[in-house]
């Protein structure tokens, strides 16, 4: 990981890049990268295609969490979590 930090800080040198390293960045920002990517650069297009797989599956699951809510939305979120929990409850019995 070094040596790549090398490489990548001699070719921007000159030029503006921000260089971050994506494991340290909160997650909403991962998400924006997932979802919005461009692989500038891959030694090996297939492992970086399945770490992204693996990434993008466990942003998708976490997505709704990290999303700005309004309070609309969320009373709209707990009348429809209501109304599951007491058709459940009519089916089991």
């Amino acid at each position: 990981m070094r040596t790549l930090y090398k490489k990548i800080l001699r070719v921007s040198a000159n030029k503006r890049y921000d260089i971050v390293i994506f494991n340290e960045i909160p997650w909403y920002l991962r998400g924006e990268i997932l979802e919005n990517n461009e692989v500038l650069y891959a030694e090996n297009a297939d492992e970086l295609d399945f770490w992204l797989y693996k990434r993008s599956k466990i942003w998708n699951g976490m997505k709704r969490r990290q999303s700005l809510v309004s309070a609309d939305d969320l009373i709209e979120r707990v009348k429809e979590t209501r109304l599951r929990r007491e058709w459940e409850e009519k089916i089991n019995y």
